[in-house]
């Protein structure tokens, strides 16, 4: 309960300064109480609602949008694989509506016939950061929910916005979550023989290390930040500590469910490959 208010009050410090004068700052602490203590989709489904309400009175409200993005990818995190990609979808979608309210990363993507294109993420500051993480979780999802292999057209201007997301400073408390979406997209693209390690490895290493209690980085790290037959080992060791942690971390607890399922499945083929013991990072 104590790591659940000091959440709280972490997320809502900023708005309760405001409170007399932000007309949106008890609304927003409140989404915020609620979305720490959801688990669930009925949980989290009222949550949805607030939010959608609250927009439609200020539909240009980014505070507003990435709270809504957050609560609905949490919502994909707990429902059945087709729901899944219907929230994902809308997760993006309102997040990158927040992004669009940048004149010129909208002039971008629409100069590109509505593509997310590198350039357009020039446009970005600092106050775009919550919005952009989410859209980066959403989308990222989204194209792990469809499998290994699948292809985006859009992956380099996606990668454009996660590399900026992750060289962009922001509050210490939202590190883990900007780490472990960025990490995820800038491992998606299948490495080619030769190459580098996964440039996404080490922002899914930095937020294991950050956030204890996330098991979604530990799983994408064992599924795309390492090598399926050098780190064998390691990958075994990452999905069986996800599938033994408990899911219930303030904040996260939804999409531990949606971790704690991939890792049941990545298990198996883990243990069946061959072991080549290499320390954890």
């Amino acid at each position: 309960m104590l790591r659940v208010v000091g959440l709280v009050v972490f997320l809502s410090g900023c708005v309760a300064r405001q409170a007399g004068r932000d007309p949106l700052a008890k609304k927003l602490r409140s989404l915020d109480e609620r979305y720490l203590r959801a688990a669930t989709a009925a949980e989290l489904a009222p949550v949805v609602q607030e939010a959608v309400i609250q927009l439609e009175r200020h539909p240009e409200e980014p505070r507003l949008m990435w709270r809504l993005a957050r609560a609905l990818a949490a919502q994909a995190s707990v429902v059945e694989a087709e729901s899944a990609a219907a929230s994902y979808a809308a997760a993006r979608e309102v997040a990158l509506r927040c992004l669009g309210l940048r004149p010129g990363f909208s002039a971008q993507i629409a100069s590109a016939g509505g593509r997310l294109v590198p350039p357009a993420v020039v446009h970005l500051t600092g106050d775009d950061l919550p919005c952009a993480t989410w859209a980066l979780h959403a989308w990222g999802r989204a194209l792990d929910l469809r499998g290994a292999g699948a292809v985006d057209p859009e992956l380099p201007g996606l990668e454009a916005l996660a590399a900026w997301a992750a060289g962009t400073a922001g509050p210490p408390a939202e590190r883990v979550w900007v780490a472990s979406a960025a990490g995820l997209v800038l491992s998606l693209r299948p490495p080619l023989d030769g190459t580098p390690p996964q440039p996404g490895r080490p922002l899914l290493e930095e937020a294991v290390r950050i956030g204890p209690g996330h098991l979604m980085p530990l799983v994408d790290l064992a599924n795309y930040g390492l090598d399926p037959v050098s780190d064998a080992t390691l990958r075994r060791r990452l999905l069986s500590d996800a599938l033994a942690t408990r899911e219930d971390a303030p904040g996260a607890a939804a999409f531990n469910v949606r971790a704690k399922a991939i890792a049941a499945v990545g298990l198996p083929s883990a243990e069946a490959a061959p072991a080549e013991p290499r320390a954890a990072p």
